[in-house]
């Protein structure tokens, strides 16, 4: 390191003589520059061609599968109007889920509400076959 300051020429920018100035660049090549960074950031937001225009009357939302119950999920089942029916249960490895009243139905691979659907079939079949309905 230069121990003498009036060594260091004054026109160089450095941490010891921050009043220099740095050297300009052409503006020519600083414009190319940005032109040539513009044109690379456009490519690149415009990977693929855009999509057909479709009026919205005509417009239909892609399809959406509904979710499908899972073993491990858990799942609170509520009938109405019975609370000692009600309860919170969680789909076993088999697929089956026990209720109340009408032990296992089952459940995995079905959306809610088709696995509600067989539960409601099941508790109407039981009730009525017990004469209680």
């Amino acid at each position: 390191m230069l121990e003498d300051q009036s060594l260091v020429p004054s026109s160089i920018w450095s941490p010891r003589n921050p009043s220099a100035r740095l050297p300009r660049r052409a503006p020519a090549r600083v414009a190319s520059v940005v032109f040539v960074a513009s044109l690379a950031l456009a490519a690149a937001g415009c990977p693929r061609p855009l999509g057909q225009f479709v009026w919205v009357d005509e417009y239909s939302a892609p399809g959406q599968t509904e979710y499908q119950i899972l073993p491990g999920d858990g799942l609170q089942v509520r009938v109405y109007k019975e609370d000692a029916l009600s309860a919170r249960v969680r789909v076993r490895s088999d697929g089956m889920v026990t209720l109340p009243l009408i032990n296992d139905v089952p459940a995995a691979g079905h959306t809610a509400a088709a696995a509600d659907a067989a539960a409601a079939d099941v508790f109407r079949r039981r009730r009525f076959a017990a004469g209680l309905g």
